[in-house]
Parts: C-alpha cells; structure tokens; sequence
C-alpha cells in the first residue's frame, strides 16, 4: 500500500509551489495573493473557469498558468 504524500509541488510560470496534498487551484491562487476576479487559470494547458477552481484538485507535477484574461472586442 502506498503513502499518499504530504505535500505535492506544481510548476508555475516563475517556478514552482509546493501545496498541501489534496490543494485546490482556488486555494492556489489565494496562497499566491491574487484576486480570483483579476486572473485567468489552465492546469496542464486546459483552461479552468473560475467557478470551477474550487473543484479543480491539483497533483504533483501538474503545470499551472495564472495570467491576465483578455477582455475587449
């Protein structure tokens, strides 16, 4: 039986963070001090709603983007 580890590290932009297992992208970007309203999100290249962040439980090794939403037309 395998241990579930105790700490899981993602890849960032400008680095890495290392999180709690079992971490969500919403507390990510918390732990990170952004306004969830200022940001855009993608895990592994797919992009994830806001709404959806809270649901989004990241893994160890995962990539994650945190940039600025595009807004206009």
């Amino acid at each position: 039986m395998s241990e579930v580890p105790a700490t899981i590290t993602v890849k960032l932009e400008s680095g890495s963070a290392e999180l709690p297992a079992g971490s969500t992208l919403a507390a990510l970007v918390e732990r990170l001090g952004h306004a969830p309203a200022s940001i855009a999100t993608a895990v592994d290249g797919r992009f994830v709603p806001r709404a959806e962040r809270a649901c989004e439980t990241l893994q160890d090794g995962q990539t994650v983007l945190l940039f600025q939403p595009i807004v206009g037309g």
